[in-house]
């Protein structure tokens, strides 16, 4: 059996509560920086835009004393032509696309692999006929500096801004963590 030495697993402990909002999916660090990318379907929309169709939004309830939460849901992109989500906004805190991404532990002798660390990105490609997934451990909506804690049940408002395509309003469910 190998053990992991304790210092190197207080460091995954930190590295995970700083994560905590943007991952979960259990998915393997390789997996975690890919955007699913999926022929678009005809399932009904939540909400659309031009001919974006954004579908399943739902936000992370807060823990106590936590001022931020990941928004995560798909977006298909019927518009015809290549297309980028650029940025978002919410009216409950301050929000911008990120990612999770691997990144090494910078001791060379640790056993625990990579940790995971969130990045914002300048705009995320979805090309036409594709539907993008915001999920926990890849892409996903982050806002920070939340107003006033999410509770499970409540709701907000995210706007979405693309490249192209006119920006849409999506109403995000917020779920127990």
């Amino acid at each position: 059996m190998r053990t992991v030495p304790i210092r190197t697993a207080l460091v995954a402990a930190v590295a995970l509560a700083v994560v905590a909002g943007c991952s979960g999916s259990g998915a393997s660090p390789a997996a975690s920086t890919v955007a699913s990318m999926t022929a678009a379907s005809a399932a009904p929309s939540a909400a659309t835009g031009g001919a974006m169709t954004i579908q399943g939004a739902w936000a992370r309830e807060t823990p106590p004393g936590t001022t931020e939460t990941a928004v995560y849901m798909t977006i298909t992109n019927g518009t015809g032509a290549d297309d980028a989500l650029v940025s978002a906004s919410s009216p409950a805190g301050a929000a911008g696309v990120h990612e999770v991404v691997a990144v090494g532990s910078g001791d060379p002798m640790a056993s625990a692999g990579p940790m995971m660390a969130m990045q914002p990105v300048a705009s995320v490609p979805i090309p036409a006929g594709t539907t993008l997934e915001l999920r926990p451990g890849s892409f996903h909506i982050m806002i920070t500096d939340l107003k006033a804690p999410l509770k499970a049940g409540s709701t907000i408002e995210v706007t979405l801004t693309f490249q192209s395509a006119p920006p849409v309003t999506v109403t995000a469910e917020v779920r127990a963590a």
